[in-house]
């Protein structure tokens, strides 16, 4: 892959002014930039810059690179089908890659319902996503037990199957977007200071080795997108970063097999998926919002995975016990997960856990909209995707043209993606 265009800045690149300056190279990033330079035009000067040493380094260990397009808001819906189709067919918008280079592969998704409540929400949902088209089903208890068979003896009644699950390479599409982006500048180990204000307009952007100008920026930096705002006197914006930690473990029980769905068991917010051998997850924990996160990756939570190994436990747990010590044999659950979460000498008691921050809305935790706006004439903000920027900054970028530089009207009602969105209607799933 051409990498000409994704290195250090040189001292030139100080001197000219840039048409377009984006601060963020994670995935949202590069997607805006090569589709703000079709609609600015090839002799247009666009520079990105990211702290990391290359592009896409954050995105993997934030997200499971996991994407979806049942969800239950309608724009967010829509947003991910247009992703779907970009990565279905990455050289129609002028990628050079296909789907394969991309890691494209399918991976369901499978909402597992132990509750009367939750049966009917999922009925309900699959129906409505049914109806826009996306290939989803509520499975009855015999059904969900012939999916995932070790399911048996836990407390799931039933679920909804989504099939327009998949999985991607993260880094290597941020690296497509730059590569098929020749004439934009992506400087990395370049990270943002400060946005420089003159009689009232952007005139640049303060970096450690000196000011790269321009008089228009887009603010794409996760967690930091807030501290960047707030260093132009008088403004800020309404997000807050929320620490989220995966845990990798190479063992599993092998009734678990490589091709079963991505499961989620809405009751505690446990998910995974079976990876290379072993598996990958995680579950949203309850935690304060950072406003400004002073570190990119938050600390380490050593206590994660036995987090985490509770959370399925008491998520799939078939009698309702409140202590697992209670169980006598330890070989008797469907997973081998309700031992291994307290036995020091389980094969799940090892792991290695890894996290990032994702970012919201800070009065709207459960509105899964980012946030695609001009906060001032020359600033412009993309944040508040919820963790799910890898499936969300295909489309992003595409919107965010047409938002930024184009017909704000021609893909999306600009409007829902804005500082003040009209309500959203529907289920809230925050997974």
């Amino acid at each position: 892959m051409n990498r000409e265009n994704i290195r250090k800045p040189e001292m030139n690149d100080f001197n000219r002014i840039y048409d377009l300056v984006i601060i963020g190279g994670g995935m949202i990033g590069p997607s805006i930039a090569h589709f703000a330079q079709k609609k600015l035009g090839s002799k247009s000067h666009i520079a990105l810059l990211e702290q990391s040493r290359d592009l896409g380094q954050g995105t993997s260990v934030k997200s499971l690179e996991q994407g979806r397009c049942g969800w239950p808001d309608k724009t967010v819906c829509n947003m991910m089908v247009t992703t779907t189709n970009i990565l279905q067919r990455p050289q129609d918008y002028g990628l050079r890659v296909t789907p394969d280079q991309l890691g494209l592969t399918k991976k369901p998704y499978f909402w597992a319902a132990s509750t009367e409540n939750e049966i009917k929400t999922y009925q309900q949902l699959a129906f409505i996503l049914k109806r826009r088209g996306i290939d989803a089903e509520f499975l009855d208890l015999n059904l969900a037990m012939e999916l995932c068979p070790w399911l048996i003896g836990t407390s799931v009644k039933g679920g909804m199957l989504d099939r327009s699950g998949f999985k991607i390479d993260s880094q290597v599409l941020a690296k497509a977007f730059a590569e098929a982006t020749p004439d934009a500048q992506f400087f990395i180990d370049t990270p943002a200071q400060q946005i420089i204000i003159e009689n009232g307009r952007v005139i640049g952007v303060k970096t450690h080795d000196g000011i790269i100008k321009t008089n228009k920026v887009v603010i794409a930096a996760g967690p930091a997108t807030r501290g960047l705002v707030e260093t132009v006197d008088g403004l800020t914006i309404p997000i807050v970063s929320l620490p989220r930690y995966n845990y990798y473990s190479n063992n599993r029980n092998p009734a678990l097999r490589e091709n079963d769905p991505f499961v989620i068991v809405p009751i505690t917010g446990a998910y995974w998926r079976p990876e290379r051998g072993g598996i990958l997850g995680g579950f949203s924990h309850k935690v304060d919002g950072i406003q400004k996160p002073s570190e990119f990756f938050p600390g380490e939570d050593n206590l994660f995975k036995i987090k985490f190994l509770t959370a399925v436990w008491q998520g799939l747990n078939p009698k309702g016990l409140t202590d697992p010590d209670e169980i006598n044999d330890i070989f008797s659950d469907p997973l081998g997960f309700y031992a291994a979460t307290y036995s020091k000498n389980a094969p799940f008691g090892s792991g290695t856990v890894s996290g990032g921050y994702y970012v919201h809305r800070e009065n709207a935790i459960e509105d899964d909209r980012p946030m695609m706006f001009w906060l001032t004439p020359d600033i412009g903000i993309m944040t508040a995707f919820s963790g799910h920027g890898v499936m969300g900054a295909p489309a992003a970028g595409l919107y965010g043209a047409e938002i930024f530089f184009g017909n704000r009207d021609q893909y999306v009602d600009h409007k829902h993606f804005g500082l003040k969105p009209p309500p959203s209607k529907g289920i809230s799933l925050t997974i």
